[in-house]
């Protein structure tokens, strides 16, 4: 009784678990939004529920899966070019949820990423996200360290928020400083605003946005949004 009560108070659902496939909102049920365990670059504290695969797709460029084995523990792999001839990048990565920010008042959770991007140099990434909210709305925070081979430190901040009403699609902005895609002098991404909206019914999702890219000179990327699509499926 306990564990269901539990379950219950961190789903706003009796069917229990932590990824509720429908939720209670103004007396009506609604669709819960298949892909919670992250805005789209930032994660969220949350993660999938058990037995809860998925397929995501970034640009049709970069494809990864992701494994839930526990109600906390996310896995994921991911590759750039997964249909060409030559894979040449892959990263490999984990989520574990600290404290759950349906059942409490701030979420924690914890991540690590290995990955050989450019030059064949592997860097790797530790780093926690702190949160506040539930599958309709949520304030996520995320500070990573990546180290890499050649004794280069970086530190990768995110800022991500999501929101929807009565049951419609879900608006969602976020604020990412780099990612750990290293050039020449191991830079890394420049700082960008990611802004736009996803539609989804309980196994799979699209989300369309606009990369506005804050550091940029060129007219188009800097006050004319750089197009984003994304689109995942649950199994």
């Amino acid at each position: 009784m306990a564990i269901a009560m539990e379950a219950e108070a961190r789903t706003g659902d009796s069917s229990g678990g932590l990824f509720p496939q429908k939720s209670q909102r103004d007396g009506m049920n609604i669709t819960a939004d298949p892909d919670l365990n992250s805005i789209l670059f930032c994660p969220t504290t949350a993660t999938l529920k058990q037995g809860d695969h998925c397929i995501r797709n970034y640009e049709f460029i970069w494809t990864g899966l992701i494994l839930s084995p526990h109600d906390r523990v996310d896995l994921m792999a991911a590759t750039q070019y997964p249909f060409a001839d030559d894979i040449r990048d892959g990263i490999l990565g984990a989520k574990i949820m600290l404290l759950d920010r349906e059942a409490l008042p701030l979420g924690l959770a914890a991540t690590w990423h290995l990955s050989n991007l450019v030059h064949d140099d592997v860097w790797n990434s530790v780093g926690l996200v702190a949160g506040v909210g539930n599958s309709n709305m949520s304030l996520n925070v995320s500070m990573e360290r990546t180290y890499y081979d050649s004794g280069i430190e970086q530190d990768n901040f995110k800022i991500g928020a999501d929101w929807r009403n009565h049951g419609g699609p879900k608006l969602f902005a976020e604020y990412i400083n780099r990612l750990p895609f290293q050039d020449d002098d191991y830079s890394g991404s420049e700082p960008f605003i990611n802004v736009g909206v996803r539609a989804f019914s309980e196994n799979f999702s699209v989300s369309l946005s606009g990369v506005f890219l804050i550091e940029e000179d060129d007219w188009f990327g800097h006050y004319f949004p750089l197009p984003l699509i994304s689109f995942s499926w649950h199994f």
